[in-house]
């Protein structure tokens, strides 16, 4: 199994810092399972792992919350964390 790296962006610090306790928990879980389901796209159904642009993905963390990551040299890099509407700000500013 290859080795990944999770990383995780200035953007994505300051936007966990927003979430509870809770949430915080969930997004771990998720993050957690990411790098056995990475380019196994039956096994990453339930997370909604979704390709946005190339190499910039995300997944759901529960019904309303999501994370933005992009994909660099193989290593995985959190960019942020939020609502739908977040993301979609974000991903317009940023990418």
């Amino acid at each position: 199994m290859e080795v990944v790296n999770i990383l995780s962006a200035p953007s994505y610090r300051r936007a966990a810092k927003k979430r509870s306790a809770q949430e915080l928990a969930d997004i771990a879980a998720a993050v957690a399972d990411l790098p056995g389901i990475i380019g196994q796209p039956h096994q990453h159904s339930g997370r909604g792992i979704r390709r946005l642009k190339p190499s910039v993905f995300e997944f759901r963390v529960g019904l309303k919350l999501r994370v933005l990551f992009t994909l660099e040299s193989g290593d995985v890099i959190l960019q942020t964390v939020g609502n739908h509407d977040h993301i979609k700000q974000f991903l317009r500013e940023n990418f």
